[in-house]
């Protein structure tokens, strides 16, 4: 059975964990321990999210997402269902599964521009 989830705000702790590099994988021996900071600056993301305007609002979550990268935000929170909207009235049968194409399209993003990545010293 394939779940399929819709990209809701939770999605910030996927970015986070890829941008940073997370994994349940263990590391091997030789590999340097990274000990996430203690604080982190979080971006809130808000953006308008046209119902079925898939495209348009993953631009504008890039978008938002390069913004707060840029204002040294570790983890961004981004409107819940900001793919299909949700009061588009196919969002639940056209959602795609996490990870997937829209999940992934944010997570570059993420990776890209650097979020998760600013350290607090």
């Amino acid at each position: 059975m394939i779940l399929h989830l819709r990209i809701v705000g939770i999605i910030f702790f996927f970015l986070f964990a890829v941008s940073m590099g997370f994994s349940s994988t263990p590391a091997p021996d030789d590999m340097e321990e990274v000990t996430p900071p203690l604080t982190y600056k979080v971006g809130m993301g808000q953006i308008l999210v046209e119902g079925g305007a898939v495209e348009a609002n993953l631009n504008r979550a890039v978008s938002m997402i390069d913004q707060a990268a840029e204002k040294g935000c570790q983890i961004i929170i981004l409107p819940e269902c900001l793919d299909w909207g949700w009061t588009y009235p196919s969002a639940k049968k056209l959602a795609k599964p996490i990870p997937g194409p829209y999940s992934n399209i944010l997570s570059k993003s993420a990776n890209s521009s650097k979020t998760g990545n600013h350290r607090n010293e």
